[in-house]
């Protein structure tokens, strides 16, 4: 049993890494937060130049998985340029947050929260977001990126730098 369940999510993980490398399939939806964590884990390896989050507040069950937390520390060592843009703060030891704010790394808080989705964009050509913010459901795609940036932008801007206690 366990080994169907890994070799599920190995092919699932392929299906994502064709979407991202040759466009193909053109959606990938994730129903759990096993399948939240490959996503995201997947986006992070391949961002080359930027990462924009947003979310409410570095959730551990995905943001504290090692998975995501060493594909977040390989795109900061590959020189990715990552902001992040949560809707409320989280807790003093998330890890998540302390490597993106100890390697430097923009984060904000939102003043009024205008978008419930969270989402993640890979340099304004992929992106993932989720639909269902409880069970970690949501999908990702190489389509209409530019729309999801601008609003990353307009959340921003209406953000004030994190200060970290």
């Amino acid at each position: 049993m366990a080994d169907q369940a890994a070799s599920a999510m190995e092919f699932y993980r392929g299906f994502i890494r064709g979407m991202l490398e040759k466009g193909k399939p053109s959606v990938v939806f994730n129903d759990s937060p096993e399948y939240a964590r490959v996503l995201i884990s997947e986006l992070l390896r391949h961002a080359e130049r930027k990462v924009l989050i947003y979310c409410r507040r570095f959730g551990e069950d995905v943001w504290g998985d090692e998975e995501v937390l060493s594909a977040l520390l390989g795109a900061i060592g590959r020189g990715v340029c990552i902001e992040a843009v949560l809707q409320e703060r989280p807790e003093e030891n998330n890890r998540a947050l302390s490597i993106l704010t100890t390697y430097g790394k923009r984060v904000f808080i939102v003043d009024t929260v205008s978008v419930e989705e969270n989402f993640l964009i890979i340099d304004d050509a992929a992106y993932r977001v989720e639909t269902d913010i409880n069970a970690r459901k949501g999908y990702a795609s190489k389509h209409d990126v530019k729309v999801l940036c601008e609003v990353f932008e307009s959340i921003r801007k209406n953000s004030h730098p994190i200060d970290r206690k």
